[in-house]
């Protein structure tokens, strides 16, 4: 079996506030052959610091590799966009306007599609698959996690297939959305997505 790797994401209106007095260290991440700051990951562990930036010295990828544990903590400010539940509900049942993930700085703005990929800009590969609907997206989702990028540049029904399969290599994946209850609608729609679809719309 797998070692189990958490994952904490933890949603604020403004992170850097919820930060304050929280001894932390931010996460790396490796991008075009550079180590660059990870937009939402912390640790609260000691790791190894860059004595210039004070972040951390080992990219997020080869953190959790040592047994570090990574929190995210997002800023979904998007949230004071939406005046009531009303809003937020007429929101989450009008189609996004999908055609913006053609366009490589909308990409970038969105927190979890955002990136690289093992060299490829994660705006390159959207554009390529051209996710069409919330499980589409949530599949692109899925095929960036580590432990199903070895998917990317397969026929996207070929990915459709493998990409809910569970692997047994530690590396971080998603687990495919439930549909066998009266909620299953309201995911990823309501409680992972909609940030998002609230952005497209």
């Amino acid at each position: 079996m797998g070692k189990f790797v958490p994952d904490v994401d933890i949603d604020f209106a403004n992170r850097d506030h919820a930060l304050e007095g929280l001894v932390h260290v931010p996460a790396t991440r490796i991008e075009r052959d550079d180590l660059r700051k990870h937009v939402v990951g912390v640790y609260f562990q000691a790791i190894p610091q860059d004595p210039l930036t004070g972040w951390a010295s080992i990219p997020y990828e080869q953190a959790e590799q040592r047994g570090y544990f990574k929190v995210d903590f997002l800023n979904l400010n998007v949230y004071k966009q939406v005046r009531d539940e009303d809003h937020l509900n007429d929101l989450l049942s009008t189609e996004p306007m999908w055609e913006l993930l053609d366009d490589p700085e909308v990409v970038d703005q969105l927190f979890q599609l955002g990136g690289v990929i093992d060299g490829i800009p994660t705006s390159d590969l959207i554009s390529a698959y051209k996710p069409r609907s919330i499980m589409d997206l949530a599949i692109f989702l899925a095929l960036i996690r580590p432990s199903k990028k070895h998917l990317i540049g397969r026929e996207w029904d070929e990915i459709k297939e493998e990409i809910w399969i569970a692997t047994d290599d530690g590396q971080y994946g998603f687990s495919k959305p439930s549909t066998s209850n009266k909620h299953a609608s309201l995911w990823p729609n309501r409680a992972y997505l909609s940030p998002f679809t609230t952005y497209l719309n």
